[in-house]
């Protein structure tokens, strides 16, 4: 989270109120705009042949999206990622993407890059603009698909030619897990920050490429900071690299209140996911956690979003937290921890000194 203008200040005013009040408002919403997708990558849900073809197809219409939107603000939000599928499909993203700014709320745009390009205007008023690559050439399109990469990457240097501020975002996969220092060098070479994210899965998986050992996970995770540490433009703070890297169970397991935890692990912040965080997705179903396999809430077609978040709040499981650093960075950011704000701050003193955009 950085304060670089009023929707931010507001966003940080809001979450002070809510860490001492208790509150539970979606202060923070993942709004998956549609679930039409012009890729095919084969960890992707839209790649599963056990989904209904009418769910893969869904998306909000215009006025949908004005109407959530609103909705959503009334009841606190003052974040939003719009994500999909590919939001950029949407024929009504500009005007979508402008409507959620003019609330006053911080936004970022998901995308897979290709349709960036053709699309700069579309989101140049959003916060920020999240391309996701995952990896440089040929590791990247063995998952997304052949010439995926270049397209993604030219899409990336327009937004950024124009205005539009960028940044990288990696999945963790058996292609890059070894070759993550080329991504950050693409990174830096680019000036943008770069973010990843472990897959979202609890468990055990089908796919091949998301079959990543506890081992492995530390591993990448000491590569990870040492890349941050040699000065890459890594955009995790190191408080929440070091939760992950010394995640003390299982990578795929979730970490309940009562989980047994050696001594003197210090325990995570609470994850945010079903107090101040949810997401809705294109079919009208409000969830409280991104990760696969966990509690999916209500239809809000059905009983309302009003009454759909006050369900999901009354139902989230006894769950503390996980491994995926997402989940670790939001709930550091959002729950105000001293380090990780701290963390933030340098970065941004030292940007400043260097003359960093």
């Amino acid at each position: 989270m950085r304060i670089n203008g009023p929707a931010e200040i507001r966003l940080a005013y809001h979450l002070v109120r809510l860490n001492i009040t208790g509150r539970n408002e979606p202060v923070f919403v993942c709004f998956y705009l549609t679930n039409r997708c012009n890729l095919r990558c084969t960890y992707c849900f839209v790649v599963d042949e056990k989904i209904d073809r009418r769910t893969l197809s869904a998306e909000f219409t215009r006025e949908e999206a004005f109407r959530f939107v609103d909705e959503f603000y009334s009841l606190g939000t003052r974040m939003m990622f719009l994500l999909g599928g590919e939001p950029l499909l949407h024929k009504h993203i500009g005007e979508i993407v402008e409507y959620i700014v003019a609330k006053g709320i911080v936004l970022h745009v998901v995308t897979n890059g290709t349709l960036l390009a053709e699309n700069c205007e579309a989101v140049r008023k959003a916060h920020a603009v999240c391309v996701s690559l995952d990896g440089v050439g040929e590791v990247n399109d063995r998952l997304r698909g052949q010439g995926v990469y270049e397209r993604a990457l030219a899409g990336l240097q327009t937004a950024r030619a124009q205005g539009v501020r960028c940044r990288l975002h990696s999945v963790v996969t058996r292609s890059n897990i070894k070759k993550f220092g080329e991504t950050a060098k693409l990174a830096r070479e680019l000036g943008v920050p770069l973010t990843v994210s472990p897959p979202t899965h609890v468990g055990t998986t089908e796919c091949e490429a998301l079959r990543i050992t506890d081992d492995e996970y530390r591993d990448f995770w000491r590569t990870y900071r040492d890349l941050k540490r040699q000065g890459y433009p890594i955009g995790n703070t190191f408080r929440a690299i070091d939760a992950a890297r010394t995640w003390p169970i299982g990578y795929h397991e979730i970490m309940r209140d009562d989980t047994p935890l050696p001594r003197p692990y210090r325990k995570p912040a609470r994850c945010v996911s079903g107090d101040i965080f949810c997401g809705l997705e294109p079919t009208g179903t409000l969830y409280y956690c991104v990760q696969l396999g966990c509690y999916r809430g209500p239809n809000v077609r059905e009983v309302g979003l009003r009454r759909a978040w006050e369900i999901l709040v009354r139902d989230r499981p006894n769950c503390l937290s996980c491994a995926s650093i997402n989940t670790i960075e939001n709930s550091l950011a959002m729950r105000l921890d001293a380090g990780a704000l701290c963390g933030r701050l340098a970065s941004w003193f030292l940007k400043k000194a260097g003359g960093a955009r």
